[in-house]
């Protein structure tokens, strides 16, 4: 038997009260003697469809999801300052030499987000919606820089995660070459700024930066080092 519109009030109102399912029941029981006793589950569904209605129709607020950020430490922030206030004293002109740089990796087994696709049946008519993946953890993985004079540097595949020797092996022979072509002389006041990622901290790496940038590199472990996470929301 479905509950009224009377008796799911009825059982709201009671349950703001008491805060108690056991409460509510018995006091459903003195109130409706005909009506057989809801379950806990009857109970908690109908309070939290009496909350979604408060929330998304009297106040009109809309469902976020929860971003997961690296988190930052007391120390980081002084540096995120320092490093926010030496950019600023920065010329207009500078902004156009920079060349801000990240990789992503993708995986192949076709992995989707289930949050993001949904279908439509009748009520107590579940579809067959699934969706089967391979188990496997094959990747591929993309580099890009993007400057600030409007030109972009890639976009350059490899397979799975970048490490020093790939990393290395892409600037002698594909980014590098590329700035030469897209900056002409302007390549001897370009700005590189990447983050700690491994594969940017290598000797063999910061050594080839050293020599094509000198001290225009904006990296861990360089003179002028790259602040705590998030780098894009401090440029």
């Amino acid at each position: 038997m479905q509950l009224t519109k009377e008796q799911r009030t009825f059982i709201v109102e009671k349950y703001f009260q008491a805060k108690s399912f056991q409460q509510v029941i018995q006091s459903i029981q003195e109130h409706f003697p005909e009506r057989q006793s809801p379950t806990k589950m009857t109970i908690w569904r109908n309070v939290t469809r009496y909350k979604q209605a408060i929330i998304t129709l009297d106040l009109k607020w809309h469902p976020y999801k929860m971003h997961v950020r690296n988190k930052l430490l007391d120390n980081d922030l002084p540096l995120r300052l320092n490093f926010a206030q030496w950019f600023l004293q920065r010329n207009v002109r500078f902004v156009k030499n920079i060349v801000v740089n990240d990789e992503a990796a993708f995986h192949l087994n076709g992995k989707v987000n289930n949050h993001n696709v949904c279908t439509y049946a009748p009520k107590n008519q579940p579809p067959n919606f699934n969706f089967d993946v391979r188990i496997s953890r094959e990747n591929v993985s993309v580099w890009m820089g993007l400057c600030g004079n409007g030109h972009g540097i890639g976009l350059y595949f490899y397979n799975d995660k970048l490490n020093g020797v790939e990393y290395l092996h892409l600037i002698n022979n594909r980014i590098f070459p590329r700035l030469r072509e897209t900056h002409g002389n302007r390549i001897n006041r370009t700005w590189w700024i990447q983050d700690g990622a491994p594969a940017h901290r290598t000797v063999a790496v910061r050594e080839k930066l050293n020599e094509l940038f000198g001290n225009r590199i904006i990296a861990l472990n360089h003179r002028i080092e790259c602040p705590p996470l998030p780098l894009d929301r401090l440029i």
